[in-house]
This record gives C-alpha cells, sequence and structure tokens, in this order.
C-alpha cells in the first residue's frame, strides 16, 4: 500500500462517498471534540490572563505585616494591648532577616500615602494643559513640590483606580511632615529569588513578636498577608481546569474516535467479498490491516484537523475582538502552539487505534466464505 497511489485514494474516496450520512456524522463527532477542545483551552488561559494579570504588578513573593491588638496575655502585659510598629522593627528585620530582599516601612495618610501624583490626581487638581511639575499641593496644611506624574501598571483599570489616585512622598518625609516620628503603619518584604515567601513570613512575625513582647501563640497582634500562598491557590486551581479541559476535551474526541471506528466496521462488513479477492491475489495480513487503519486515520485526521482550523479561527477573532477593550477577568484567550502539537499527535493516535478494531476483523475473514459472495 503506497501513501501517494491515486488508486488507493479513490477507494478510500469511494468507500465514504458511499456512505455519507454516517461518514459526515461521524466526522463531525471528530470535528466537534477538536474545537471544543480548543475552545476551552483558549478560554482557560484567557481566564489565567486575566487572573494573573493582578500579579504582574506585585512580587509573588512578597509579604505584608501590620499591627493590630494582642489576643493573649504576655509576660504581665494585658490582653488587647495595641501594637504599633517602628523604624527600629525596619533596622532589625534588615539585619536580622537575611532571607529578605527587600524591607520597605510604609505610613499612609487615608488615601495619601505620599512628591509623585498619579495621573487621576493631577487631572482632578491641575487644569487639563496645565503642567502639575514643580507646582504646589496642600494636604493637611503642609505643602508639597510635585516632582512626577506616573501612570497606573494596569491599563484595564484606567485612570480612576487606586494607584492613579495616590500621591507618593518619601518615607522619612511623610513621618516629619505629618509628626509620625519613627512609627510605621506596616512593612512590606520581599524574599530572595528562591527562598519561599511563607519561610520570610515565619522569620519576620517570630522577630517582630520578639521584639514587641508578644505571645509566639498570638496570631492576631500582627496582621499579614502572604501573597505566595494566594498566587499557588491560583495556580493549582487552574492547573486543575487545564487538566479537566483535557479530559473533557479528550473524552468528547474518543465519542467520535469510537464512531469512526464503528463506520470502518460496517465498511469492512460490506466489502467482504473484496478484501476476499485481496487476499486470493495474495495480499498478507499485514497490508490488508495497514489499508483499513490508513482509512480510519485519513478520516479521522482530516476531520480534526478542520476542528482544529475552526476552533483556532475562532479563538483568533474573540481575541481580536476583545484587543480593543481587554477585561479584568478574561483577556488574551489564546490556544498555545504546543497544545496544538499535542492535539495532532492525539488525532493521529485516535486515527490508528480507531482503524485497528474493524483492521482485526477484516483478517479474520475467510477468504473462501468471502468469495462465496462474489
Amino acid at each position: 500500500m503506497s501513501v501517494i497511489d491515486g488508486d488507493h485514494w479513490r477507494e478510500i474516496y469511494e468507500a465514504l462517498r458511499r456512505n455519507k450520512a454516517r461518514t459526515f456524522l461521524t466526522a463531525f463527532g471528530v470535528f466537534w471534540g477538536i474545537f471544543m477542545l480548543m475552545v476551552m483551552l483558549a478560554s482557560g488561559n484567557g481566564l489565567w490572563n486575566g487572573v494573573s494579570q493582578d500579579f504582574r504588578d506585585g512580587a509573588t513573593n512578597s509579604v505584608f505585616i501590620w499591627s493590630q491588638r494582642t489576643s493573649k496575655p504576655y509576660r504581665g502585659l494585658p490582653t488587647g494591648r495595641q501594637i504599633q510598629l517602628d523604624a527600629g522593627d525596619a533596622e532589625a528585620l534588615r539585619a536580622q532577616l537575611a532571607d529578605a530582599e527587600v524591607v520597605c516601612p510604609r505610613n499612609e495618610l487615608g488615601g495619601f500615602r505620599g512628591g509623585n501624583i498619579g495621573t487621576r490626581v493631577a487631572e482632578v487638581l491641575f487644569a487639563k494643559n496645565e503642567s502639575p511639575l514643580h507646582e504646589s499641593i496642600r494636604i493637611n496644611g503642609v505643602t508639597f513640590e510635585v516632582i512626577g506624574t506616573f501612570k497606573p501598571k494596569r491599563p484595564d483599570g484606567g485612570d480612576r483606580n487606586e494607584e492613579a489616585q495616590t500621591i507618593f512622598v518619601p518615607f522619612t518625609t511623610f513621618q516629619s511632615a505629618f509628626h509620625f516620628g519613627d512609627r510605621v503603619g506596616w512593612f512590606a518584604l520581599v524574599s530572595k529569588p528562591g527562598v519561599p515567601a511563607s519561610s520570610l513570613e515565619t522569620k519576620a512575625l517570630a522577630l517582630l513578636k520578639g521584639r514587641h513582647r508578644i505571645d509566639p501563640d498570638d496570631a492576631r497582634a500582627l496582621g499579614h498577608y502572604n501573597s505566595e500562598i494566594e498566587y499557588n491557590q491560583i495556580t493549582g486551581l487552574f492547573t486543575g481546569i487545564r487538566a479537566l479541559v483535557w479530559i473533557v476535551g479528550i473524552g468528547t474526541l474518543a465519542a467520535g474516535v469510537i464512531g469512526v471506528s464503528n463506520i470502518m466496521l460496517v465498511i469492512v462488513r460490506e466489502r467482504t467479498s473484496e478484501i476476499g479477492i485481496r487476499r486470493a491475489v495474495g495480499a498478507t495480513p499485514l497490508t490488508v490491516m495497514g489499508q483499513i487503519v490508513f482509512e480510519a486515520l485519513v478520516l479521522t485526521t482530516l476531520a480534526g484537523y478542520l476542528g482544529l482550523v475552526a476552533g483556532v479561527g475562532v479563538v483568533e477573532a474573540i481575541a481580536r475582538a476583545m484587543a480593543a477593550n481587554p477585561g479584568e477577568m478574561f483577556r488574551d484567550p489564546e490556544v498555545p502552539f504546543q497544545s496544538a502539537l499535542t492535539t495532532l499527535l492525539i488525532l493521529v493516535v485516535s486515527g490508528v487505534l480507531a482503524g485497528l478494531i474493524p483492521a482485526r476483523r477484516a483478517v479474520k475473514i475467510s477468504t473462501v466464505e468471502a468469495l462465496r459472495g462474489v
């Protein structure tokens, strides 16, 4: 059997043409399975791109710690004591936490974190064509000079998101201007590459509890947030979603492949006499099996390829339509090239499997019995 044999291709065409309705429905099952797999993969990636956008502006290995009230007495100190972080804590964290790459003390006054101002602040405080650079703004009786403006990193939030409405000033300037002394509102820490943020979080909390005489088991005295934990949870969730997409997609494809196998069994039964003649003139069992498997492979691959092209086409059309107005939770749907290659490989394997059972049925046909019907 030769792949470039024109007679063989005409034979495949005639065999499928004689069963138009069954061929169409069977091919559509494979087409739909691949099409839905492409759409679901792209949808999963679109959701991931939207959700992961929240993490792109900040380090996923960051830890935030702020002060609260104690929930347990400790060394004669009462419950409900308000903890106040200070500049000494920042020095201790920098000196004693070898795992910390960044230790940043922060303070804020209402919505003012303080200088650089967000684009929304400039829009509200200054005329449309007026440059805010080197102009003065007054906050709580204190005058500041504007030395720059900045735009939010997240374009989907527009100029009205929180970052665009923020004013930043140096930390020590803020403390001096608003009489904060050495008080610190909260700390932002980033672990060194390769160091889990959870490890840094544990060590930082232990250090601060020791400095402020807090019971080591008091879980409420210091509030804390670990972005790495949330990031890992979301990553794990989407790993599960991707696995589910493949399971559902392959399951749908399997239904189509079973249909291909069934139609090939019908074709083998209708071509019993033809197969008998081939065997009588010297065709080997391997040749007969190869012919049936190849026919199943052609039907499966052709229908699957059309489903792949249609699925990718629909995904690209949706991506272009969303490009002008990306959403926050769903953006840039795409089918990775590796996933497309994997799908093509699955198609080839499925085509071979679809033809094996009919092929084995064909070689079991007795030559004598087949020729009786001629």
